[in-house]
């Protein structure tokens, strides 16, 4: 198996866990009288289709980090909550929006660009000490804007020649 960890900043995929992650529901900003705590462990249940937030607990410093998107392609681990880039749909292929298990498959799509999903490079990376994790796009698509906003995120990627390489990323699942 794979584990989500840390390395050089950015979200990896590593041989052996080193880190805690914690995958929180995202609550629209409403407050919970104190008698409606078990209203509120309810709503804390994760199910497909919930927005979430997807944490890392540093396991020497106990530090949080959150998992937000970096240049419109990469994910990294921020020490600030992200405002606008690090929500995600989670999605099984439970249809009918059981609470999710936590040995269940699952992807992860951003809030941000519907259309991609968070996958892993096919390769290993040396310097970041596994896969990085980064966004591809799900399927086809019938947006006549799709063209201009995959030039607006389209970062090129080099090798250590300095040529272009693909970004290979592939689905979690």
């Amino acid at each position: 198996g794979s584990f989500l960890s840390i390395g050089g900043g950015y979200a990896v995929l590593q041989s052996s866990p080193t880190n805690s992650i914690i995958i929180e529901k995202v609550h629209a900003k409403k407050k919970f009288a104190k008698s409606a705590n078990s209203e509120q462990k309810l709503l804390s249940i994760i199910r497909s289709g919930d927005v979430v937030r997807v944490k890392l607990v540093d396991a020497s410093t106990k530090g949080m980090r959150y998992l937000t998107l970096h240049r419109g392609w990469w994910l990294r681990w921020s020490s600030s909550r992200p405002q606008k880039n690090g929500s995600f749909c989670i999605r099984t292929n439970d249809p009918n929006s059981t609470p999710i298990r936590l040995d269940s498959p699952f992807s992860l799509q951003t809030r941000r660009w519907s259309r991609y999903n968070v996958g892993a490079m096919q390769s290993s990376s040396v310097k970041f000490g596994g896969r990085m994790l980064g966004l591809y796009k799900a399927g086809p698509s019938t947006d006549p804007l799709e063209p201009e906003l995959e030039d607006a995120l389209d970062i090129p990627q080099h090798d250590a020649f300095g040529n272009k390489v693909d970004r290979g990323f592939m689905p979690l699942l």
